[in-house]
């Protein structure tokens, strides 16, 4: 579906980031525009037609506001990252900025490159701080899970991780000592080395792509890291790639980076991961999730199992107060439960309903996908 409309949005925004120059013609603007926006690009969009004489002057409207509202949000988040890094810095807690933050001022244009909140990895012995230090700030805590606690103050969102758990063991295992891995840069602050950045920017890619399915953006990011990155350690990031199971993931990423924005042409058995991706929209699909989650061990009734009772280290990282007694665990499972039932835990409602619609014929299709991926450990 939308074949043609998607190969468009693919050159127009190919041509942006330095890929494949190709004079497109386009058939439905109005079409374009709905996909663009699933995929979290109508900024991108909005530069690759602000010049078309053909562009319908609703859809133009669109598009610049879409630019306005993003450019005052991005400017809005870059203030106040740099109040929240001058307050981490002051109370002495270490922090590294992450995923969209070391990408953006790769993009010929920083409003190419949006993002909804900013995102920190801090020193997760200063948690029991970070409410207190957030509202003296003006923000209101939002929500929690556990890897991270959201919090908001106006239209500006900061999720401030104190873990980089991704529910894989062999991951979880690489980053337990995290802060080994990083560089100083500056008093109490982080940063990644290049390859590290691109190792971690492909752990979190590949946890969407592996659940609910993951979208152009991230192939996008991709795409633009490698072709700005050219100076990288290849050699170490194969050795931990390898490590992580993820190098074949890394190269078939890449691959369908250079299809989309480069020229390539499209190998056969790499269509299915263009139409899976094309599929997932930013943030990926329940029915994927389900589908994805309910095809490893257990089958769906082990899919159930798992996402009503979740093991005592993801409930102690959301329910940090489950630590002082930890075998109230069944009691915290109770009230997970009770909590979906009257629609608290809405995601967990909506994997139920999808679960309907996960048939063998998508399990074998999505199955298909994953091993061309590489990623046939992490079912």
């Amino acid at each position: 579906m939308y074949e043609t409309e998607y190969s468009q949005l693919l050159s127009l925004i190919g041509a942006q980031v330095g890929g494949v120059k190709t004079p497109v013609a386009v058939s439905d603007y109005k079409t374009l525009i709905l996909l663009a926006k699933q995929h979290s690009v109508l900024n991108i969009l909005y530069f690759a037609l602000k010049d078309d004489p053909c562009l319908p002057p609703e859809c133009r409207t669109v598009l610049e506001r879409q630019l306005f509202s993003t450019a005052h949000q991005q400017a809005s988040q870059e203030v106040e990252a740099k109040r929240v890094f001058a307050m981490l810095t002051r109370e002495g807690i270490r922090h590294l900025p992450m995923k969209g933050e070391g990408i953006r001022s790769l993009y010929p244009a920083p409003e190419m490159r949006i993002s909804c909140d900013v995102d920190i990895y801090y020193d997760k012995a200063a948690r029991s701080r970070m409410d207190e230090l957030f509202a003296a700030l003006g923000y209101e805590k939002e929500e929690s899970d556990p890897n991270h606690t959201a919090y908001k103050k106006g239209f500006v969102s900061m999720e401030m991780h104190h873990n980089l758990l991704t529910d894989f063991d062999n991951i979880d295992r690489y980053y337990r000592n995290v802060w080994d891995r990083l560089i100083p840069d500056g008093e109490f602050a982080f940063r990644m080395r290049d390859e590290d950045f691109y190792i971690y920017h492909l752990v979190h890619t590949m946890k969407h792509f592996a659940h609910g399915g993951t979208g152009i953006r991230s192939v996008l990011d991709t795409y633009v890291y490698l072709h700005k990155k050219t100076d990288m350690d290849m050699a170490y990031l194969r050795a931990e790639l390898e490590k992580l199971a993820l190098w074949d993931f890394h190269l078939t990423l890449a691959e369908l980076a250079e299809v989309w924005f480069g020229g390539m042409e499209m190998p056969a058995d790499l269509a299915g991961v263009s139409a899976y991706v094309l599929d997932s929209g930013t943030y990926g699909k329940t029915l994927h999730t389900v589908t994805n989650l309910s095809s490893g061990s257990g089958g769906r009734l082990g899919f159930y199992i798992r996402r009503a009772f979740p093991p005592y280290r993801y409930m102690a990282e959301k329910y940090p107060s489950l630590r002082r007694f930890p075998p109230a665990l069944p009691f915290y499972w109770i009230g997970r439960i009770f909590r979906a039932a009257f629609g608290g835990e809405r995601y967990m409602a909506n994997e139920v309903k999808a679960s309907g619609k996960a048939d063998a014929a998508l399990r074998e299709q999505l199955s298909a996908v994953m091993a061309r991926a590489g990623l046939g450990e992490y079912r």
